[in-house]
C-alpha cells in the first residue's frame, strides 16, 4: 500500500519579501537573504566565509554541503550589494573584521545553528506571515519559485 507524500510548505514571493524585509539588523536580514536567494540550508550558510564570495565570477562557494560535498552558486547583483552593505555597516574596520567567517556569532565564532533558527522565527512572527515550517522552508521556496520561474519562460 502506498503511503501519501506530504509535500513541503513553501512561502510565495509576498511572503518571502515580508520575511526578509522584517529583521532590523543588517547581519540577520543578509543572513535570510542569503539562505533564500541561494537555496541554502542552514548549516552550509553558517559556514559561509567571507572569501567564498566571488565577485568577479559572481558566485557564492558553499563548501562542506550536505554529504561533505562543495559547490558553486550564482550570486545576484542584488545578494552581492546586500553583502557589500552588510560589510561596511558591521564589519568594515571594527571588531572581527578580519575574522573569516561571514556571518558572526559571539566570541568571533560562526552563527550558531540556534541562533539562525531564531532569526528566522523572529522575522516570521514580526513579518505577521502564517508561520509554514522551520528555515528550510525558504530553501522550498526558493526551488519552487526559480522552477516556476523556469517554466514560465520556457513556456512557447
Amino acid at each position: 500500500m502506498k503511503h501519501s507524500i506530504r509535500r513541503a510548505e513553501i512561502y510565495a514571493r509576498s511572503e518571502v519579501e515580508a520575511i526578509l524585509s522584517a529583521p532590523r539588523q543588517p547581519r540577520d536580514r543578509v543572513f535570510l537573504m542569503t539562505v533564500y536567494a541561494c537555496g541554502l540550508r542552514l548549516a552550509e550558510a553558517r559556514h559561509l566565509k567571507t572569501d567564498d564570495i566571488d565577485r568577479a565570477r559572481m558566485q557564492l562557494r558553499v563548501r562542506n554541503g550536505k554529504g561533505g560535498k562543495e559547490r558553486v552558486l550564482p550570486l545576484s547583483n542584488r545578494l552581492l550589494k546586500e553583502l557589500g552593505d552588510y560589510w561596511r555597516a558591521q564589519r568594515q574596520g571594527k571588531w572581527g573584521h578580519d575574522i573569516p567567517w561571514l556571518f558572526l556569532g559571539y566570541r568571533g565564532e560562526s552563527i550558531c545553528t540556534t541562533s539562525g533558527q531564531n532569526i528566522f522565527y523572529r522575522a516570521v512572527k514580526k513579518s505577521g506571515v502564517r508561520y509554514k515550517g522551520g528555515i528550510h522552508t525558504l530553501r522550498h521556496s526558493f526551488a519552487t519559485t526559480r522552477a516556476q520561474k523556469e517554466a514560465a519562460e520556457s513556456w512557447p
